[in-house]
């Protein structure tokens, strides 16, 4: 999912970054534009430096959900998994093409 920003002294207009950022990560990207030192471990990591042309080297995963979906993305790849759905999954497949594929593997490298 696309997420727009807006912070015209370090995000220039047009700018496209192709990072996998998650929720978590706005807390502690926050926090790095405000030059705060958190006293204890965020979950998410800073995209401040990704902006900027100088992307965080990091291995931690990011984990994500939507409906009875999972995902991971650790390093250069992606996991996603299917849940067992508790929802009328009549309706699920009509919106989500995809909805009765299989678990999938991506190499992001590529």
């Amino acid at each position: 999912i696309m997420q727009a920003v807006r912070y015209p002294p370090l995000v220039a207009a047009g700018s496209e970054v192709r990072s996998v950022v998650v929720h978590t990560d706005t807390s502690a990207t926050l926090m790095d534009l405000a030059s705060v030192v958190p006293g204890f471990a965020l979950d998410g990591v800073s995209w401040k430096g990704d902006v900027m042309g100088a992307p965080a080297a990091t291995t931690k995963p990011k984990f994500m959900g939507m409906l009875t979906d999972r995902s991971v993305v650790a390093g250069k790849y992606k996991y996603i998994g299917k849940g067992k759905p508790n929802l009328d999954t009549e309706n699920l497949a009509g919106m989500y093409a995809s909805y009765n594929d299989c678990e999938q593997l991506y190499d992001l490298s590529t």
